[in-house]
């Protein structure tokens, strides 16, 4: 099983972006690939090549996102911010995605527009959820 990226209890806070990948992908027909589990290691290996970012982000292999007809899906969350759960993600869209959790991390609410995300997530987003605040 792969191992999380996860912050020290000293670092993880409200500001802590999280990703969470789809973790239950079945093997594709045609290739046998794994594509939920294999973003997840992509996302893995990635972040830790950039330990300046992880520190900011928590990676999570999550359960089924229900969206099996378009793997592989995430969801970028942060407490108190809008989330954002894209389709069809491919390991070749890692720099993509983290620099979009840099985006997120350092926009207020969270809204990033459209033009203003990675060019390959700007026809994968399936949802924008508003934020969910604790108190």
């Amino acid at each position: 099983m792969p191992v999380e990226i996860t912050p020290t209890a000293e670092t993880l806070n409200a500001q802590t972006v999280q990703i969470f990948v789809c973790g239950k992908c079945k093997p594709t027909e045609n290739t046998g690939d794994t594509p939920g589990p294999d973003l997840f290691k992509a996302l893995q290996h990635a972040l830790l090549q950039q330990a300046d970012i992880a520190v900011d982000i928590r990676l999570r292999q999550a359960g089924c996102h229900g969206v099996c007809k378009r793997p592989a899906t995430l969801t970028i969350a942060t407490p108190g911010k809008h989330s954002y759960v894209f389709a069809d993600v491919l390991p070749e869209h890692v720099p993509d995605v983290l620099q979009f959790a840099q985006q997120f991390k350092a926009n207020t609410h969270g809204a990033i527009a459209k033009k203003e995300r990675p060019e390959s997530l700007q026809t994968r987003l399936i949802a924008k959820l508003p934020p969910i605040f604790t108190s």
